[in-house]
């Protein structure tokens, strides 16, 4: 719920920053857990905090995914190639 209210938000801004900021979700994310998780035995309420590192990861992943996914409509959209397929002959 989290993510489909924030990627509207977030389109707002050029794929290059969308990219960081998922990069960055994704570091922040996996570090809370990871940290978390390698103490060894943890009590129950580090729980918490490792599902919120998870979660953070996965809703960097779909950030930066939805920002590769738009760098490329963005260069299909302004033709890279100028050559047409219907000129290829």
């Amino acid at each position: 719920m989290l993510i489909g209210f924030l990627l509207p938000l977030l389109r707002r801004f050029s794929v290059r920053v969308r990219v960081l900021i998922g990069v960055a979700a994704m570091v922040a994310g996996l570090a809370l857990a990871l940290s978390l998780a390698l103490r060894g035995h943890a009590p129950g309420g580090n729980v918490v905090f490792i599902r919120i590192g998870l979660l953070l990861t996965l809703a960097g992943l779909a950030m930066t995914v939805s920002a590769a996914r738009a760098r490329r409509r963005s260069r299909q959209l302004h033709g890279d190639d100028l050559e047409q397929p219907h000129d290829r002959a």
